[in-house]
């Protein structure tokens, strides 16, 4: 019986092991995923920045944005 206990308290953080262990990437999983994000992530920053330069020259009352403007409106 006592052998039983001390399963049952084993069991518990094996499970959690175990969700956490199958729902986790492996090595290679984990090394690609983590390229193509990083890859994806610039792409969108060159985007985002072309836009950018381009407001800044085709529109002439474009302003870059501010977060907090301390001059009342």
């Amino acid at each position: 019986m006592p052998a039983r206990v001390s399963e049952h308290r084993i069991g518990p953080p094996q499970r959690k092991f175990r969700i956490k262990r199958s729902l986790a990437f492996n090595d290679c999983e984990y090394d690609r995923f983590a390229f193509l994000f990083s890859k994806f992530l610039r792409k969108t920053f060159e985007i985002c920045l072309k836009i950018y330069r381009i407001l800044l020259v085709e529109c002439p009352n474009f302003r870059a944005p501010t977060l907090i403007s301390s001059q009342p409106q």
